[in-house]
């Protein structure tokens, strides 16, 4: 039989079945909060003006979320005021079991979150990670309940959410096994860029010849969410790395 934190397979269903057991004893699924801030984030229904960007990381960390079996509440959208946020955290924690939100945490006039995350009685734990993409980001915790506060960039926040939030949120789903098998990954393509802190790549896996090759797509910048189309799987560069040629055998996870 699987043992405590198993998830519930089509195996394990249907052995549950088979032994007439129809209501085996789980845990409760938690459910987020999703904020997010910025005055220039728009709706997707609304028309795209100058200086104006859609709610993109909303739908992308519900359809992340959905892929571990997290369920999500959208609490709204915080403009550029620490108590706009703040009343968005504060409701968060109030129904919901975690907090995740996108914009403001990094260091120029508008990046209030940290400072409306406090205003809410959050104690930040931890305030930027040496990890590219994704260095922006406050993390803390409200009682038991935890804040993530995510880069606006897309491939910053999805970067930090496969790294730091889903280990997390799968803790409090009650699953025992919460961190990414490791494995082993070889580069089929050169990656010419310095990595002076520890770097993800996002690509796709390719067995065809029998190996596991990563196929890196054209662009990997903080804003290239596109890149993340058909992804599966996080390659790790050890910070102080130089360029790597194709070849380059790579510690990494499935995404």
């Amino acid at each position: 039989m699987s043992k405590s934190g198993s998830i519930i397979d089509s195996g394990t269903a249907g052995s549950l079945a088979a032994q007439g057991v129809s209501y085996p004893e789980v845990y409760r699924i938690p459910t987020v909060g999703i904020i997010s801030t910025g005055s220039e984030i728009i709706n997707l229904e609304d028309s795209l003006e100058e200086g104006k960007i859609r709610n993109s990381n909303r739908y992308m960390l519900e359809a992340a979320l959905s892929k571990i079996g997290i369920a999500y509440h959208y609490l709204g959208k915080a403009g550029d005021s620490t108590t706009d946020i703040s009343e968005l955290i504060s409701l968060g924690l109030d129904d919901c079991d975690a907090v995740i939100s996108t914009g403001g945490v990094s260091v120029g006039d508008f990046d209030l979150t940290p400072d409306a995350m406090e205003v809410s009685g959050v104690e930040i734990l931890i305030r930027g990670v040496l990890l590219k993409p994704g260095m922006a980001c406050a993390y803390g915790m409200k009682g038991k309940k935890p804040v993530f506060a995510l880069s606006g960039n897309p491939a910053s926040a999805i970067t930090n959410f496969y790294a730091i939030v889903s280990p997390v949120l799968k803790k409090m789903a009650g699953w025992a096994a919460v961190m990414p098998e490791e494995i082993s990954i070889n580069l089929k393509s050169d990656f010419n860029k310095n990595s002076r802190q520890t770097r993800f790549l996002r690509g796709r896996l390719d067995i065809s010849d029998g190996t596991a090759g990563f196929e890196l797509p054209p662009k990997q910048g903080n804003v290239m969410l596109s890149s993340f189309i058909g992804s599966d799987a996080i390659a790790i560069i050890p910070a102080g790395s130089g360029p790597l040629p194709a070849g380059t055998q790579l510690k990494g996870f499935l995404i």
